[in-house]
């Protein structure tokens, strides 16, 4: 039996973090022709308490075919280092890739990730036939291009036939299906030597990496898509021009449709697609790729950096960095690392949207957006006192409904204050009808704008908002200021009783809708948000219409999970803003509600809410934090969480405790709900513009603490148009809770839920109705 010891003093920085462990080196053991391996860690400053490894081993067999093996490593403490050791043999001769990523442990009993060592084997032994494993190194596993180049169709400026070989960055662009005069695509060639074509039967993974520079057309957008083809390889870059690439590039069938983030690489799976490659003469293969606009609607210019650019040149990356799922592998996601996709979402915050969403001044101070004695022009709330409120008195046996359970009245205030509708108006609680709000009689145009109002907006064809006197307003496609007072629901329903109610009384469902719509418009109602909105929008001159679109929703049930009702264990309430699939699910749901709707050029349409009442509260960060890591669709939460809470509080590994005894653990929890709902923000924006850039966003109609958090405010006033708020415990909101939300936000809002319970309510046969569920305001009369 041979036994190798080599040890290596380097620390390689890319693989690991100091002040967790240092890689030292590794020790081999040879028993017949397999070996086994042991890795050698010290320990850090961070490891005081214990440093644990977690590995994951791609093993190629002799057919080339690469699998992976979760492995929970043997670690033994020593005084001064820790090994990961006795992993499984393998054969000498062979290949394989081994990524350790070390961890500690909290108390909590939750894992504190470091970055991880690389290492692979590739058959190499020294001269005693021992076998020789190598530490990762960037400059082995990855070829940069040989040629690059882009084409473009410009016939009148005679462009169609000038090569741009030289250029150091690369456009490309759509034109949709009708022309192709100003089309852009970008060529990339690679070149892989004999070498580097061995490592191509025995890596997990070959990525394509091509950097974005910049974009131009659409400096709000962050996401674009491209599509990417295998072509023939018979072009250079001194060449090719657009008049001759379907003659020396051909592309073949499309390798992948990918949605990236501007000024990142984009990273595209081509492993499978080397592999079928021919070789050439020496053992080598080149390869062609071509990167379009093609099957995505936005005709927006897109730079890519080409070799000759000093920074981000485009790249085959041959898989031994990032390129394993330290989780257990899902159907979801796949080809992207959690923690290395976490960083990525967690730069783009610290370094670009976080300055977005909480806007310094000149000085470096937050902006707020004050409103002087609580906003005498109309952003205000009265306080519960005077003739405009009614006390209710408290019937004895009621019960009220809380948290599953029922509460007997007498544990509730007994003093509780309701508006009811006789009292708007003025403070002084007159009929509205005699109020100085009716003293002239309102004329409405056929969107339910006021066009006596004393001023017009523009004239857009759509609703939007304008500021008139310092105030924010809504304006109706024809320019006139709109009040959206409106119904949640507005349709036929499921019931069976309604819908036999509803038909007897109407006759047909076209008649219904008709009816009902004329009967609010009647009553002042301008819009309304669920329901059949086909249905309503056929209806000639009636409601506007919101439209609700499932992005989170939808995701979910990918995943098959739910939202709220899934509780605690193993998700903690929390939802899956954070995967990579989500970007794409967002897309698509966007795309085939809006599009399969007609809803993006129709004038009635007032905008889009994405989901309702998304999970908040003021422990949201820890929620993420204990997440359960056994559970798959985990991963991605829990990595970004980790992530975030380090960079927030600048230090290596974070932990529990440091977070609960900082002075700033309600702001920090704040921030991260920014953070959550920036991102949530930021991809249903894009995907919605991406199919309409016409109407409002009012985002998820939000509840518990989201109306009163700062976090979540400044993300929902950088992304939305107005802000939709459900308001519970009360039919008069705190002032408090008015101001903020435009002091923090910038934006308007629109309360899209209320709810009251008449005490004097009766059922079909004239009994009282127990009112005994629901989240409601009871009152005393309907």
């Amino acid at each position: 039996m041979k036994n190798t010891v080599r040890t290596e003093l380097c620390i390689h920085e890319a693989f690991c973090h100091e002040q967790v462990a240092s890689y030292v080196g590794y020790q081999t053991k040879t028993e017949g022709d397999s070996f086994s391996i042991r890795i050698a860690l010290t320990r850090g400053d961070m490891a005081r308490d214990g440093l644990f490894a977690q590995s994951v081993l791609m093993l190629a067999d002799q057919k080339g075919t690469v699998s992976a093996r979760d492995l929970e490593a043997q670690t033994t403490i020593g005084k001064d280092f820790i090994s990961v050791s006795d992993l499984p043999l393998a054969p000498v001769g062979g290949s394989f890739e081994l990524i350790v990523r070390p961890y500690v442990m909290a108390k909590d009993g939750i894992r504190r990730y470091a970055k991880a060592f690389v290492f692979y084997y590739d058959g190499e032994t020294d001269k005693e036939g021992n076998p020789v494993p190598r530490a990762g190194d960037k400059k082995t596993c990855a070829v940069t291009a040989s040629d690059d180049t882009y084409i473009f169709n410009n016939d009148s400026q005679g462009l169609s036939g000038v090569n741009f070989g030289t250029s150091t960055m690369l456009q490309v662009r759509n034109t949709g299906d009708e022309s192709t005069d100003l089309y852009r695509a970008a060529y990339f060639k690679f070149t892989l030597d004999a070498d580097t074509v061995k490592l191509v039967d025995t890596v997990a993974s070959a990525k394509l990496r091509i950097f974005v520079r910049r974009t131009e057309d659409n400096p709000t957008r962050k996401f674009y898509g491209l599509r990417v083809y295998g072509t023939e390889a018979d072009w250079d870059e001194q060449t090719l021009t657009y008049d001759n690439h379907d003659e020396l590039a051909q592309t073949g069938e499309p390798l992948s449709d990918i949605i990236f983030c501007e000024q990142g690489y984009m990273k595209v799976e081509v492993l499978p697609y080397l592999k079928k490659q021919p070789r050439n003469r020496d053992g080598s293969i080149t390869v062609s790729f071509c990167v379009t606009g093609d099957g995505h609607e936005d005709e927006i210019l897109v730079y890519l950096c080409s070799k000759e650019d000093r920074f981000g040149k485009p790249m085959i990356d041959l898989g031994y960095h990032n390129t394993i799922d330290f989780n257990m592998p899902t159907k979801e996601n796949v080809g992207f690392e959690p923690w290395g996709y976490a960083e990525m979402i967690v730069d783009e915050w610290f370094t670009d949207l976080r300055d977005k969403i909480y806007p310094k001044d000149e000085n470096g101070n937050l902006i707020y957006h004050e409103l002087e004695d609580f906003a005498p022009e109309g952003y205000n709330t009265t306080d519960p006192r005077g003739d405009f409120t009614r006390k209710i008195e408290w019937r004895p046996g009621s019960r009220w409904t809380m948290d599953g359970g029922t509460v007997d009245v007498e544990n509730w205030k007994k003093e509780k204050y309701v508006r009811t509708v006789s009292t708007l108006g003025t403070a002084a609680g007159k009929p509205f009808e005699t109020s100085e709000y009716a003293k002239e009689k309102t004329e409405y145009d056929e969107y339910g704008g006021i066009a006596n109002a004393g001023f017009t907006g523009k004239k857009t064809g759509f609703f939007h908002t304008e500021k008139h006197g310092g105030r924010t307003y809504i304006i109706d496609p024809l320019g006139n200021p709109y009040f959206a007072m409106g119904v949640n629901t507005t349709c036929l329903g499921d019931d069976e009783n309604h819908r036999k109610y509803s038909l007897e009384k109407y006759g047909t469902a076209e008649n219904y809708y008709k009816e009902i719509s004329s009967l609010l418009k009647d009553m002042g109602i301008t819009i309304n948000h669920l329901g059949d909105n086909p249905a309503l929008l056929a209806q000639e001159k009636g409601l506007a219409n919101v439209i609700g679109i499932s992005v989170v929703g939808a995701y979910m049930r990918t995943l098959g999970r739910s939202q709220v009702s899934e509780g605690v264990y193993p998700h903690n309430n929390t939802i899956n803003l954070f995967d990579p699939d989500f970007v794409k699910s967002a897309y698509g749901s966007a795309s085939d509600r809006i599009l399969g709707g007609g809803y993006a050029d129709n004038p009635r349409v007032f905008g889009y809410t994405t989901d309702n009442e998304q999970p908040s509260g003021p422990d949201i960060l820890d929620r993420y934090l204990g997440l359960d890591t056994t559970e798959p669709t985990n991963a991605f939460s829990y990595a970004v969480a980790w992530t975030w809470l380090a960079a927030r509080m600048n230090v290596p590994i974070a932990t529990l405790d440091a977070l609960h005894a900082s002075p700033e653990y309600k702001q920090i929890n704040s921030e991260f709900l920014g953070f959550m709902y920036g991102r949530y923000g930021k991809v249903t924006r894009e995907a919605i513009e991406a199919v309409d850039k016409n109407h409002m966003l009012l985002g998820s109609r939000v509840n518990g603490n989201c109306p009163s958090d700062e976090g979540y405010l400044r993300a929902a006033g950088y992304y939305l148009d107005i802000i939709t708020t459900n308001l519970y415990g009360g039919l008069n909101p705190k002032a408090e809770t008015i101001v903020n939300l435009y002091r923090y936000s910038g934006k308007p809002f629109i309360v899209t839920e209320f709810y009251a319970k008449a005490l004097d309510a009766v059922d079909a046969n004239g009994y009282l109705l127990g009112n005994s569920t629901g989240a409601g305001q009871l009152v005393e009369t309907q």
